[in-house]
């Protein structure tokens, strides 16, 4: 009986060390990987949100007018099936039913009404889906540009939040993440590194802070963008038009032309351009009249209140060709983004080159700090911290680098 209870406990404690073993490795390479994950996304998330248009309110998601000719079409072929299943129904009212609500087929007549009434249902279905598919799209577009602000505000937050919990628990070292760091170093496949003996364990909390502040920040964005806006000042037709069609072949979300998106692009950089002179103008008067003032009356000194006046620049009298209203048998998918060329004569370039950007600039800070790091062995962690600190620095740096481009690159209209 002693040897049963002996071999069951040595049996429970080695399951025990199992158990520890998995878990403790489980959550080392979730910390580690989470590290990965977040950088990866909030990378991605803010260089989305940097490409796509800012609205000022709901109303600027209107349907594009490509999806307006589509809808007028379904409408059109639905218009046409109502008349004809009228004219069907007028036709066969001597004929009799079957059971399935289809003509009798025992003459000529009943065989070419079923096959009338066939392809009527079917014309009415697919407008009706044409209809519906193109209605959505406003609303899809609105949700995308929702999601993709708050979720950016989410992880801008986290990114924050892991990197200054992380900093200050190695300076700081709390006992409860230092007896953590114990537990996982004694346990997991992988221990720390010497000179950081508590860093799977800042990891771990960092990381827990970091989700907490996505979700919550995420939450509040959210609500705070649709409130936003849903008070927002609308912009006008032509505008929102321009504004939903260069958001739907960025987004590709919609239908669209890339003539009009071209147009549309266009339309609002000339816009932007408009606005940016007439607040220049407003400034320069504003400071003009400032200087006279006090040139009259230079023994008088009191301040100078000047009030700002919002200015709206005039509606354009036509924002672009009129579309035309031949029928296209194919509805054409945006293949690239459009680039609006900053007054500065730069440009953001793609997501892809500013994650390579940003993954050179780390090596090149990470090549740098380490002399530092091998020259001062005396205090690694202060070695370290300055180590992490030149990398982050040359990765932001890489990431919000700037390129000139003389032209913008689009792809050729298919559609006439």
């Amino acid at each position: 009986m002693a040897r049963k209870s002996k071999s069951k406990g040595e049996l429970g404690a080695g399951l025990l060390l199992i158990f520890l073993f998995v878990l403790a490795s489980v959550i080392v390479l979730l910390t580690i990987v989470s590290s990965f994950v977040l950088i990866g996304y909030w990378a991605y998330y803010k260089g989305l949100s940097q490409k796509l248009p800012t609205p000022q309110s709901k109303d600027d998601f209107v349907q594009t007018r490509e999806e307006n000719r589509l809808i007028a079409i379904a409408e059109k072929q639905c218009a046409s099936a109502a008349t004809l299943a009228s004219q069907i129904e007028t036709e066969g009212a001597q004929l009799s039913k079957r059971k399935d609500r289809q003509y009798d087929e025992r003459s000529e007549l009943g065989k070419r009404l079923n096959a009338q009434t066939s392809r009527t249902d079917n014309d009415r279905i697919h407008g009706s889906i044409a209809i519906s598919v193109n209605k959505q799209f406003v609303s899809s577009r609105y949700d995308h540009h929702v999601l993709v602000e708050s979720w950016q505000r989410g992880f801008s937050v986290a990114m924050y939040a892991y990197f200054g919990v992380l900093i200050a628990i190695v300076i700081f070292k709390p006992q409860f993440v230092v007896n953590l760091s114990e537990k996982l170093n004694s346990n997991a496949f992988i221990s720390a590194p010497s000179f950081l003996p508590n860093l799977w364990g800042a990891m771990f909390v960092a990381s827990v802070c970091a989700a907490l502040g996505f979700f919550i920040t995420r939450w509040f964005a959210k609500k705070s963008i649709e409130s936003n806006l849903a008070n927002g000042k609308r912009l006008t037709k032509l505008e929102a038009i321009a504004f939903s069609e260069v958001f739907a072949q960025i987004s590709e979300i919609g239908n669209i032309f890339d003539k009009h998106c071209k147009d549309s692009a266009k339309f609002l950089a000339d816009r932007k351009k408009e606005l940016a002179t007439k607040q220049r103008e407003l400034k320069n008067k504003s400071t003009e009249k400032i200087e006279e003032e006090i040139s009259i009356r230079p023994a008088e000194v009191r301040p100078v209140q000047v009030n700002v006046v919002e200015v709206m620049a005039p509606e354009p009298t036509q924002l672009m060709e009129k579309p035309s209203i031949e029928i296209v048998d194919k509805m054409v998918s945006p293949q690239l983004p459009i680039k609006i060329k900053s007054p500065d004569g730069k440009q953001r370039p793609a997501l892809w080159l500013r994650l390579i950007g940003m993954f050179i600039g780390a090596c090149f800070g990470f090549i740098a700090s380490m002399s530092i790091f091998i020259t001062n062995l005396v205090n690694p962690v202060a070695s370290m911290l300055s180590v992490i600190g030149i990398t982050l620095f040359f990765a932001i740096v890489g990431y919000r680098k700037k390129y000139k481009r003389k032209s913008t690159v689009l792809l050729p209209a298919t559609g006439n």
